[in-house]
């Protein structure tokens, strides 16, 4: 197992396969969403053996009380990739993987395992299923045709509205959208972990994969605004904000069909939309974005416990916190 540095780590993740290179995967994605919390150090791992590879780009951070680590996935998804479906090598390499946690003291990991990559993605904790997600799949000459008759509606009514969907340049809209992002989370009460910094948002949109879109009124203004990440052979509905005005006609609709169409034109077998805030079947943000596909693909959660004895040394010094099902339950 050996550690690489950012560069070197982002040459090793061109070499995968194009329906591999899942963009909120890649280390250049998970160092900067690293930026979002000073606590957090990527990390990233590789096993190699020949032209054959294996590589996981994880967030680590300190546990002070044992002087120990924990690792975890990036904020959206993740999980290990590799350039190869060998069932001997990557064996090998998580047996590697387990054995450098074990030596750099590294406790327990929590990771969200990407849903479009379910069909390759091999890991070899415990894992378990937390909820549906959706995707538009790109078929279709004209992405809206195959929405339900209510998200086609919601889309006409903004068009109606006078609403346009724009692509704007990341360059000088850092901090723009990012003030519009944060403003649009507290209008919905969303938790302060929502309250991404400025550093984030700069290191996020630096990304080269990253595009800004917004529905704007006739006067300019912003209604509703998203980031979206393109790469591999599809695009990622990442972050976005929407206005109350907004809301009310429709722009939210308008905006990720706007995204589907760049992603069709770009030659993207689907845009991911991800899933509800919680695992109910008619959570709304999930009802939502079915409207849009009835194409759903399962998000497991993979854990995996490294060091046993410093584990039951977090649950004697944090009995009243510990929760079976949590497993990074201290935090």
């Amino acid at each position: 197992m050996k550690l690489l540095d950012l560069r070197s780590a982002i040459a090793l993740f061109e070499l995968l396969p194009i329906e591999r290179k899942i963009v909120t995967v890649s280390p250049a994605y998970v160092a900067a969403d690293a930026k979002r919390n000073a606590q957090l150090e990527p990390l990233h791992l590789t096993y190699q053996e020949n032209e054959l590879f294996w590589l996981h780009s994880v967030q680590r951070m300190a546990i002070t009380e044992i002087d120990a680590w924990d690792v975890r996935s990036s904020y959206g998804y993740g999980g290990p990739i590799a350039n190869t479906d060998d069932d001997a090598f990557l064996k090998r390499a998580e047996q590697a993987y387990c054995s450098y946690c074990r030596d750099y003291r590294i406790v327990a990991e929590f990771i969200r395992l990407h849903p479009m990559a379910a069909a390759w993605q091999v890991y070899g904790g415990s894992r378990s299923f937390d909820r549906q997600t959706v995707a538009i799949e790109l078929g279709s000459d004209v992405p809206r045709e195959t929405y339900s008759v209510r998200a086609r509606t919601a889309v006409r009514k903004a068009e109606k509205a006078g609403l346009k969907a724009v692509e704007l340049p990341v360059d000088g809209n850092v901090r723009a959208f990012a003030v519009f992002y944060r403003e649009a989370m507290r209008v919905i009460g969303a938790d302060d972990f929502y309250l991404f910094n400025d550093s984030y948002f700069a290191d996020l949109m630096a990304l080269p994969n990253a595009r800004l879109l917004a529905v704007l009124r006739a006067d300019g203004r912003w209604v509703s605004a998203g980031l979206f990440l393109f790469g591999g052979e599809m695009a990622e509905y990442h972050l976005s904000g929407t206005m109350a005005e907004g809301r009310a006609l429709g722009a939210t609709n308008l905006l990720i069909d706007y995204a589907a169409s760049l992603a069709k034109e770009a030659g993207l077998q689907a845009l991911f939309l991800g899933g509800g805030t919680n695992s109910a079947p008619d959570n709304p943000l999930f009802f939502f974005k079915k409207s849009f596909s009835e194409a759903v693909f399962p998000y497991d959660i993979g854990t995996r416990i490294h060091i046993d004895s410093l584990y039951e040394e977090l649950r004697r010094i944090y009995p009243s916190k510990y929760r079976s099902d949590r497993i990074l339950f201290y935090r």
